[in-house]
């Protein structure tokens, strides 16, 4: 217990000196009777206004508890406040241990030992337990309480750190126009219809993160593989998209292995990406998905994208159970210290109309009300994002037509990323050029508040 006892006296000698930090941790958590009255004491007199002293300590402890050379030795405690973290660390740990000891270890040693049948309910409680000691641990704070002082330290910091730049989506434009950026604990959600180019600008943003080293998660739940890899590599290596494919007589063009091949040593530096192709998958394990990415990254934070969000096997389907997944994925984004970037499909309902022109296009635009059960993506989003290329709902109707294919041919392919919100900064357009035949977005004009 001498470990122990020198661990929870360095955290009482840091509170005595900084009474107004005693919500850091909970009486229960030290385990000496001597510890948990000198918190009491404290608590008490912050509670009067009293800055605490030798007399007043012993004054305060009317059980009597406490002596002078108890307390003289608590104050004498050396600490080091930047090890803070490491001794309420260490006070979780005693405390999970001593729980294990007291408890766990007692009563699964008799049951393993009994000659009695064995009592499930019983056994799976106490896993349970220690299950939950897991949990405490892993957590780096408990503690939901912030103090108006250390609120406006943090805030502080925060405001320092942002000369140093924020976080990355990986594409520049979208990063100047979302204050703060892909911020950790938050979720974006990009939507848009059927060819509208949604899985097209993920992949590009997981390009431009893979060439930043971003630290990235690209969770393809309904595309397999090697079709992602044809848009990547197609971007990359500016080989069109149908000469990856071959013709009629089973070639490929002369010059497309060699010039992938080529790109091998590329993909060999990036270090902080995984690719996931399982479309068996719930939402509850994105966190272990994640941790090991963590540590294979050697990183705090980075950006998962799922596409499709919604193939998450407990997406849910009624309003109801869209917006308890939607709780459930922000909990988990939060307490992961991740920014999760959410695909979704558009509904169909815009699509009932028909243009009058190739340039008639507006009507198909994408609004929130487009998404299923757009609250739920709304209010649990900091950013929502959409894509739409008026060309391919022109081409949609009018390819083909006489009329028209002059003006068909005359449009270029644009493809807009509306910013329908955003909860630090304005919404608006970012025109990009696509060149579909190998899977860039180039970006053109900002089209500033809409």
């Amino acid at each position: 217990m001498y470990a122990v006892a020198e661990n929870e006296k360095k955290i009482l000698a840091f509170l005595f000196d900084n009474p107004s930090k005693l919500g850091l941790i909970e009486k229960d958590l030290l385990l000496l009777d001597i510890s948990k009255t000198f918190y009491d004491v404290l608590c008490r007199l912050n509670q009067e206004s009293v800055t605490p002293d030798l007399s007043h300590i012993l004054a305060e402890d009317t059980e009597g508890i406490l002596t002078e050379g108890i307390v003289t030795n608590i104050l004498d405690t050396e600490y080091q406040e930047d090890k803070l973290e490491y001794y309420i660390q260490k006070l979780k740990e005693d405390y999970v241990k001593s729980n294990i000891r007291t408890d766990l270890l007692s009563n699964i040693t008799k049951m393993v030992s009994s000659k009695n049948k064995l009592d499930l309910d019983e056994f799976k409680k106490l896993s349970n337990k220690l299950t939950d000691g897991i949990n405490f641990l892993e957590k780096k704070n408990s503690n939901i309480l912030i103090d108006s002082e250390q609120l406006f330290s943090d805030y502080v910091a925060d405001l320092e750190n942002r000369v140093y730049g924020t976080y990355t989506y990986g594409d520049f434009f979208l990063d100047e126009r979302i204050n703060g950026g892909p911020a950790p604990g938050t979720i974006t959600t990009m939507f848009g219809p059927t060819g509208g180019g949604k899985s097209s600008f993920v992949s590009h943003l997981v390009r431009h993160c893979l060439n930043r080293s971003v630290p990235c998660v690209y969770d393809s739940l309904e595309m397999g593989k090697i079709m992602t890899m044809d848009r990547i590599i197609s971007s990359i290596t500016k080989i069109p998209m149908q000469d990856l494919y071959p013709t009629f007589t089973n070639e490929l063009p002369d010059y497309v292995i060699e010039r992938v091949k080529v790109k091998k040593k590329l993909f060999e530096r990036f270090k902080n990406f995984y690719f996931i192709e399982d479309p068996n998958q719930k939402i509850s394990d994105i966190e272990k998905i994640v941790k090991e990415a963590k540590k294979k990254f050697k990183t705090d934070w980075l950006i998962f994208f799922a596409d499709l969000y919604s193939m998450f096997r407990d997406h849910g389907n009624t309003p109801q159970e869209i917006e308890d997944g939607m709780n459930r994925l922000h909990s988990l984004v939060k307490k992961l210290g991740i920014h999760f970037v959410a695909v979704v499909q558009a509904n169909r309902e815009n699509e009932g109309h028909r243009p009058k022109d190739p340039y008639d296009t507006e009507k198909f635009r994408p609004t929130l009300k487009n998404i299923k059960n757009a609250a739920a993506y709304a209010e649990r989003s900091r950013v929502v994002l959409a894509t739409f290329r008026p060309k391919y709902y022109a081409s949609r109707w009018f390819s083909g037509d006489r009329e028209f294919q002059e003006d068909l041919d005359a449009m270029d392919d644009i493809a807009n990323l509306y910013i329908l919100k955003q909860n630090q900064g304005q919404v608006g357009t970012i025109k990009y050029l696509f060149d579909s035949s190998i899977f860039t977005f180039t970006p053109l004009v900002d089209e500033g508040e809409e």
